[in-house]
């Protein structure tokens, strides 16, 4: 897919004029993310990711928005443990051991 390798290429621009959100997957969205971060384009983009943030499965795409909602203290324990609760509804054992790692995390 062309903006999948745009992303993957760093093309972070030429990924933003072209991508779509409402014809986007999990991981385009955790990409337009990701560039938006690079372009340090970032108002109004923390309630975007903890949207995303909030589900019971590994978005892998989205570890480097997950990261900068550490960096920047807006990924709080609440919304942890809203997606703790998330995997345990799931019965999604290992992703929850690996998502509350982050809890005790500096």
């Amino acid at each position: 897919m062309w903006l999948t390798s745009l992303a993957e290429r760093g093309h972070w621009q030429q990924f933003l004029d072209q991508y779509r959100s409402n014809l986007a997957d999990d991981a385009l969205e955790c990409q337009s993310f990701t560039a938006r971060i690079e372009l340090e384009r970032t108002n109004d983009l923390a309630p975007l990711i903890a949207k995303r943030w909030l589900t019971p499965r590994s978005l892998p795409d989205c570890e480097r928005a997950f990261d900068w909602m550490r960096a920047q203290n807006a990924l709080t324990p609440e919304l942890i443990e809203q997606r703790a609760r998330m995997a345990l509804k799931e019965a999604n054992s290992g992703f929850l051991s690996a998502s509350t790692k982050t809890l005790v995390a500096p």
